[in-house]
């Protein structure tokens, strides 16, 4: 089980993908105006909502965060001439989007398997308001449309980054700990004319509290990108 997974509960990262949606569309209807409050805060000069997302909960920062990046993010693809080496590419449609095709099964228009999928990268040519425009995308495919795929040029295989902040955090308490260590001495092994430090006048938040602020704040980002992570690879 992913860490998305255990933080909201859910059995698989299509479920996970599933309750983003619906968060965002909860936090899209609540911050929408209505066509009648839009044209009375305009009359009287009133300032409109901003919507900058700044009193969004957290997982409504997510959830944002998470669909602003899916309608870009993987395409379709049409494998049915692999061997002449063509491959057809499109965006996915917002239905597409929403079912999870191409994300959490298999990308090739035709396929339906949604087990052991593949990340890869390719380079996609499409035209955008009349302009020529390349783009990196992924595309998730089954074992055997990943094949199909490769069969003249292997492509670039995408997988998971993996981040272990716990470690870091381990690791960082360790060092503050021996620096304390060696910064303080007991009155038995002082020598003549040194100055000994009283352990009781020693606050302990003191040795922690700027290095668990700066992680905390780093955390919860990283924490993010790790979610989006495991659910856009």
């Amino acid at each position: 089980m992913t860490s998305v997974e255990k933080y909201f509960q859910c059995s698989s990262l299509l479920d996970v993908h599933k309750r983003l949606l619906d968060t965002y569309e909860v936090t899209q209807n609540k911050n929408k105006l209505s066509v009648s409050d839009e044209f009375l805060l305009r009359k009287n000069h009133k300032f409109l909502w901003n919507d900058t997302g700044s009193e969004l909960s957290w997982d409504e920062q997510l959830a944002r965060k998470y669909y602003n990046k899916l309608f870009k993010e993987f395409c379709i693809c049409d494998l049915s001439r692999f061997k002449e080496n063509q491959v057809a590419l499109r965006w996915r449609t917002k239905n597409e989007v929403i079912s999870g095709k191409g994300q959490f099964i298999c990308a090739e228009k035709k396929c339906n398997v949604g087990d052991h999928l593949r990340t890869w990268e390719v380079n996609f040519c499409y035209v955008e308001e009349q302009q020529k425009k390349n783009a990196l995308v992924k595309i998730k495919l089954c074992s055997n449309c990943s094949v199909k795929l490769n069969y003249h040029s292997k492509k670039r295989e995408i997988k998971k980054a993996k981040k272990n902040l716990r470690t870091i955090t381990k690791g960082k308490h360790q060092k503050i700990n021996k620096s304390a260590e060696k910064s303080v001495s007991s009155p038995e092994s002082s020598e003549p004319g040194s100055s000994n430090v009283n352990l009781n006048e020693i606050n302990e938040d003191s040795l922690w509290i700027q290095s668990n602020e700066q992680i905390e704040v780093k955390s919860r980002e990283d924490e993010m990108e790790d979610y989006l992570n495991d659910l856009l690879c």
